[in-house]
């Protein structure tokens, strides 16, 4: 947790950029990103399966970021045996959304990257079954480029930065608005399309302030 209040000024793109790469996830997700574009770009066998990947992936990740956030993010408890199970990455989240402006606490941890790590395995391999190891290795290095994107976005915006363009003002603002204003909208981080299209973009003038978009409470109570 930050000792004290920073403010913009002190926080220009260079300092983030250190501050990102200072953490595990980024250097995990970043690394592994890395070795898949190496060995992508040393098998060097191209072809239209080559660009669709990439283009199937931007379309499909607006409505990914909104199902993980939904779903593992802020997903209900399960009643097994009698007994309430939680998510481990629902409680994962309670604690990111207790203290928002602590941005150490933005990142995802070594488990739930290990857990996006297969994921990615099996839809590469999946594809690659349906289309060949060079269409595989493109999806892969994709989807990695993809969960960078996400740890960076994320991050940046509970830092002190201000944004600086209308594109990235419309992100901050947003997620802004899913911790201070409700939680039960504005789902999206990097982008918001899903939210367009399954209704949890509303109006924030017409969103009533939610006394639980802090502590959760109506899903850890």
């Amino acid at each position: 947790m930050n000792s004290s209040p920073e403010s913009s000024r002190d926080f220009p793109l260079s300092r983030a950029v250190a501050v990102f790469f200072s953490h595990l996830s980024p250097r995990v997700i970043g690394g592994a990103f890395l070795i898949s574009l190496a060995i992508r770009l040393n098998y060097a066998q191209w072809g239209t399966g080559d660009l669709v990947a990439p283009v199937v992936i931007l379309c499909a990740w607006p409505f990914i970021e909104w199902m993980i956030h939904v779903y593992l993010l802020h997903g209900e408890p399960i009643r097994m045996l009698g007994k309430v199970r939680y998510l481990y990455s629902s409680k994962i989240h309670q604690e990111h959304h207790l203290n928002p402006d602590d941005y150490h606490n933005s990142f995802i941890n070594l488990p739930l990257i290990l857990f996006g790590f297969l994921n990615y395995l099996i839809v590469s391999t999946i594809v690659g079954i349906l289309a060949g190891t060079s269409v595989a290795l493109t999806t892969m290095t994709t989807l990695l480029l993809f969960g960078l994107f996400y740890e960076w976005m994320h991050f940046l915006i509970h830092t002190p930065y201000k944004p600086k363009s209308s594109w990235y003002r419309k992100r901050w603002r947003y997620h802004r608005l899913h911790h201070f204003k409700n939680e039960n909208y504005w789902m999206g981080v990097s982008m918001y399309f899903g939210d367009r299209v399954l209704g949890t973009m509303p109006n924030p003038g017409k969103v009533e302030t939610s006394p639980t978009c802090r502590t959760l409470e109506g899903l850890y109570s």
